[in-house]
């Protein structure tokens, strides 16, 4: 149960349930959604689906969505030019 939100947080992942802890106790964040909402792009010709973990509403009232990924699920930066 969330404080902050007044319900329940459904959530995919132990990560993002975590991740749930720290918004709860970051006097910052006002609010959160998770899987708030998707949706289309286009990419290599194809249409695709992108539905971020989570909405972040802070006291400010700005938001940012949040993608929680493990590490080792992360690909290291790569270098789309070279420095002259």
């Amino acid at each position: 149960m969330s404080l902050k939100n007044d319900a329940v947080v459904r959530t995919l992942s132990v990560l993002e349930f975590d991740f749930c802890f720290h918004l709860e106790y970051n006097p910052d964040v006002k609010e959160y959604i998770s899987q708030p909402y998707g949706y289309h792009y286009h990419f290599n010709g194809r249409k695709c689906r992108y539905t971020p973990d989570f909405l972040v509403c802070d006291q400010k009232e700005q938001s940012s969505f949040v993608e929680i990924k493990h590490s080792s699920q992360i690909d290291p930066p790569q270098q789309f030019w070279t420095p002259s």
